[in-house]
């Protein structure tokens, strides 16, 4: 059966059809919740730095020809997949920033569903080259990530061929908000996507739980930063987060009723963050975002 809320109804209809028209004009999408924070100017300065430091595509000649790939962002509404047995499987993905400043939009791409990646599979892409391959300002490969998740929905986009990697659309958020996950950790973003993440009954899940109540699902690992963790080990996660904010708890819990993370009951939008360690994490309760069926 279906989790993924039904993209057919009035409603979904309309934020999708705004979602592509906002994506058509490579302009900024009016968010459908209520912003989780404005970005300061200190975090824009980081953005800035961070984008010269993961791909200088316009400092590095390559010898593709500007424009000659050409880029379909935004959701497909024919392509819709639905991958079980997604808890630690590898996946690999590339962000492909287009426009500049404020208006700067990344949209992210993921093999999953698509293609199986190994370890070398990120390597095969080289975001300089890709870069100037579909005229954009840059590129930014998403290496060494492993799903926590049990099973994957979600309303993916056109299929591309980065260098031999076939991915999909599956999300879009601020560039600049990009970059300070890469910097920051424990600071929420959004990002819009039409994604269902099934946690099954039975297993384990791991949280962050702040004092107030919001709780933070771990969807996806890596070993890029402690390349000791694996799927078995990951409650010890807890003992390693040496920056947690105040107040704030790492707990493991044994499910005993199915966890699902369906953006479509926030209108397309997630909040995420990353830990310290580079794990992702996707919001139940924080702020608008009312994709969970309960919290845990």
């Amino acid at each position: 059966m279906s989790r993924l809320t039904d993209i057919t109804t009035p409603i979904i209809g309309t934020v999708l059809n705004t979602l592509i028209e906002a994506i058509g004009k490579e302009q900024p999408m009016a968010s459908a919740k209520k912003v989780v924070r404005k970005t300061t100017a200190k975090a824009a300065k980081t953005a800035t730095k961070a984008a010269k430091t993961v791909a200088p595509a316009r400092k590095r000649k390559t010898s593709a020809a500007p424009g000659t790939m050409a880029l379909k962002p935004g959701p497909n509404p024919c392509n819709r997949i639905h991958v079980k047995n997604t808890r630690d499987q590898a996946f690999a993905g590339c962000a492909v920033i287009v426009g500049t400043g404020r208006n700067a939009r990344s949209h992210m791409h993921a093999t999953t569903g698509i293609s199986v990646a190994t370890a070398k599979t990120p390597d095969m892409i080289n975001p300089e080259k890709l870069a100037r391959e579909l005229g954009v300002e840059m590129c930014a490969v998403n290496r060494g990530r492993i799903w926590t998740i049990d099973e994957a929905e979600f309303l993916g986009g056109y299929i591309v061929d980065f260098h031999g990697v076939k991915m999909t659309w599956v999300g879009e958020m601020v560039a600049a908000n990009l970059f300070e996950q890469f910097h920051n950790a424990y600071l929420p973003s959004l990002i819009q996507r039409f994604t269902a993440w099934t946690f099954y009954v039975g297993k384990p899940i791991h949280v962050l739980r702040e004092p107030k109540g919001p709780v933070w699902v771990m969807q996806e690992y890596t070993k890029m930063v402690d390349p000791s963790l694996n799927i078995n080990n990951l409650h010890t996660v807890g003992k390693k987060l040496k920056n947690l904010p105040k107040g704030w708890k790492f707990e493991t819990i044994i499910l005993t009723e199915e966890l699902v993370l369906d953006t479509m009951r926030s209108d397309g939008w997630a909040s995420i963050l990353r830990d310290e360690l580079g794990c992702t994490y996707q919001a139940c309760g924080y702020g608008g975002d009312t994709s969970a069926n309960y919290i845990p």
